[in-house]
């Protein structure tokens, strides 16, 4: 792109008195600035971010971006070939690029985080100042036959992230623009070293406990719990604030807005920086990195889908359930349990979850499992009423006709030689009796099976953090 494009239509439009309300309009909405007030000047540093923004992304009364209204406009009379620039420019995309092969002089390969689409820019300067795997914020744009980076000079991103966290990024409907990348740059008021000195551990806490009045979680856990969580859980994230973050999130019955979200993220990363942690062996992030030297090796950042991949599956195993398709259902929670140990999250109808992969057992005739889901449910909530008559059906031997009739079946068509064995003894038993042998005989097997299942691991993994589940079902 010629030097010098841009620069003549930012000047038609910031020295002109016809468009001074319209910028002061832009400055104010760049900036989040109240109408009332006049903002008295911008941070230099600051300045080609809102200079970007206003070319590209800030809308003219008329619904126009400045591009588009230039080359309408077209008020030097240029020839329309000269004007062609100021079309093609207004097809171009903003956001978080990772960088892939860099020909240093010549060019590279970037990777659009939000939309997963790969470009290979024509570049000088910039391949001199990155390197593979490094993030930066830009605008593509394709100017003729390629693609350029159109928008302000850049700055790397301190943080890295894994191939499991990109898929995260990819939202093709999002539109980014200079205002996120501002964040990256304002200021935080401290160091390090300061925020670490300056901390009020009690006043984090109490905001904390307030946003959880806010989002209706107060009776579940609070904020003296959550520094609990990271002096004594060892977390498998390489972050503690991740997981904790979407335990609290998923214990909310009606999701929080975003102002909400936001805070919990703040408050839960800012209470995590600096507390001591059990994955790091009492210390807390800000100590140990007091003296290491920001960005020297770059952040690791590890996110997943907020609430967690494991809905899916619990929402299949419902709907399964209702078409009394118990297979399916069965394995739906399977997965379900599996993902919720992985993802270290949780939900505040946990005890739902393990009543209902109870059902399942039952209807395979395993009442030794079922018995050991529906104890949990009612510990976890013992008000849980479905989980309560449930279980007070078997010890009535209520539902002996019904665990009788699985078992049979399985019996019926078992290979196993030891089981046809087994059945050659118990055909003719009533029940009553056919039940009672059964568990008897697949006791053992059944215990060691529990020990090592998904919803036993996974049990132990939540009652650690002693949440209240309790509420009138």
């Amino acid at each position: 792109m010629q030097k010098g494009t841009l620069r003549i239509l930012l000047n038609y439009y910031l020295d002109s008195d016809k468009f001074k309300s319209e910028i002061e309009r832009a400055q104010k909405e760049f900036f989040d600035t109240k109408d009332e007030c006049v903002l008295l000047g911008i941070d230099e540093k600051y300045e080609p971010f809102f200079k970007e923004w206003l070319l590209f992304d800030f809308r003219l009364q008329n619904g126009n971006s400045l591009l588009e209204d230039y080359y309408y406009r077209n008020p030097k009379k240029l020839p329309y070939y000269e004007m062609q620039i100021y079309k093609d420019l207004q097809e171009n995309i903003y956001g978080l690029l990772e960088i892939g092969r860099v020909d240093i002089g010549e060019g590279m390969e970037v990777l659009m985080l939000h939309t997963g689409k790969k470009y290979y820019v024509s570049e000088h300067l910039c391949t001199f100042q990155v390197k593979k795997g490094n993030l930066i914020f830009n605008r593509v744009g394709k100017i003729g036959d390629h693609y350029e980076f159109v928008g302000a000079d850049s700055f790397k991103v301190d943080i890295k992230i894994d191939s499991e966290t990109k898929k995260h990024f990819i939202d093709k409907n999002a539109k980014y623009t200079p205002k996120e990348a501002l964040e990256f740059l304002k200021p935080r008021g401290k160091n390090k070293e300061a925020e670490f000195n300056d901390f009020n551990l009690e006043k984090t806490l109490l905001e904390l406990d307030n946003l959880f009045h806010e989002i209706n979680i107060d009776k579940k856990a609070n904020a003296d719990l959550v520094l609990k969580w990271l002096a004594e859980i060892n977390f498998k994230c390489k972050s503690a604030s991740t997981p904790i973050i979407d335990i609290l999130f998923n214990l909310a019955d009606a999701r929080p807005n975003n102002k909400q979200i936001d805070r919990l993220f703040n408050l839960i990363i800012l209470l995590a920086n600096n507390s001591p942690q059990k994955v790091l062996k009492g210390k807390s992030p800000n100590e140990l990195s007091k003296d290491v030297k920001v960005g020297s090796k770059g952040f690791t950042f590890s996110i997943t889908k907020l609430g967690g991949n494991w809905m899916k599956h619990a929402d299949k195993a419902i709907e399964f359930l209702k078409s009394r398709n118990v297979l399916e259902a069965f394995d739906e929670y399977e997965k379900t349990f599996r993902l919720l140990l992985k993802e270290e999250s949780t939900i505040f109808y946990i005890f739902n979850l393990y009543a209902n992969f109870a059902t399942c057992h039952l209807a395979f005739g395993n009442e030794y499992f079922a018995r050991q889901l529906l104890k949990i449910a009612i510990e976890l909530n013992s008000n849980y009423q479905f989980a309560i008559n449930l279980l007070a059906k078997l010890d009535s031997e209520e539902s002996i006709k019904q665990l009788a009739i699985p078992i049979r079946f399985g019996l019926e068509h078992t290979r196993a030689k030891e089981l046809k064995e087994f059945w050659k003894k118990v055909k003719f038993f009533n029940d009553k009796e056919l039940c009672c042998a059964y568990y008897d005989i697949s006791l053992a097997d059944h215990q060691a099976e529990w020990e090592h299942s998904l919803a036993k691991k996974y049990y132990d993994f939540i009652k650690q953090f002693k949440i209240n589940f309790k509420m009138d079902v």
